[in-house]
């Protein structure tokens, strides 16, 4: 079927001229010339079809990208005021920092109740201190680290726009790799299309000598 359509095709084309210059019908068009050319129609379907797949995955890619470099400013001072609510969740006298505290002082007069219990309750009494040991190690640490972020808040701020640049700059680098083989595509498209385009116009017609 396909073959009947691209002859039907073929003698339409040769109905008419294909360009300014003079020609006529070419006599010689046999059932070979017919099936390559219908197979590089075929290849451009392909080609069409696996262009539009890539082209409509990476249009989404450069439009997040687009979006990264706008909104750069305003990521790299979300990374700030991340950590800052962090450091908030963790430092002396937050919610967190408040019940564990809390918690280790109720534990500690626990230890000292059950030391002079039940046998049961003295080995309860050796695995709240070995907690209680590992609590305070914890909360020291996290001590520690509050100090250490708050540290790494004011480089990060004063840093700001070095931060800024570079996620620019990787981003819009990102882009023009993705942009490069999206246009190359388009282009062995573009090409493969003239090559079908070349292949009819030479079968179907020849210049007026």
């Amino acid at each position: 079927m396909r073959k009947l359509l691209v002859v039907g095709f073929v003698a339409a084309l040769a109905a008419a001229p294909v360009s300014a210059q003079e020609t006529i019908a070419n006599p010689a068009i046999d059932a070979d010339r017919v099936a390559a050319l219908t197979q590089k129609i075929s290849d451009l379907e392909e080609q069409l079809a696996a262009a539009k797949e890539f082209v409509g995955t990476r249009k989404t890619e450069v439009v997040e990208l687009s979006d990264k470099i706008k909104n750069a400013d305003a990521d790299t001072q979300r990374i700030i005021d991340d950590l800052k609510a962090l450091v908030e969740e963790f430092k002396t006298g937050s919610e967190i920092q408040l019940a564990v505290e809390g918690s280790m002082q109720d534990v500690k007069g626990y230890i000292d109740k059950f030391r002079a219990g039940t046998a049961a309750q003295q080995a309860a009494a050796a695995s709240l201190q070995e907690s209680l040991g590992s609590m305070e190690e914890t909360d020291a640490k996290r001590n520690d680290l509050v100090g250490k972020a708050l540290s790494e808040i004011r480089r990060l701020e004063a840093n700001k726009e070095d931060l800024v640049a570079l996620r620019i700059a990787g981003a819009f680098g990102e882009m023009a790799k993705i942009y490069d083989q999206m246009v190359a595509e388009f282009e062995a498209t573009v090409n493969q299309t003239i090559e079908v385009s070349d292949s009819i116009e030479s079968m179907t017609q020849l210049p007026v000598q």
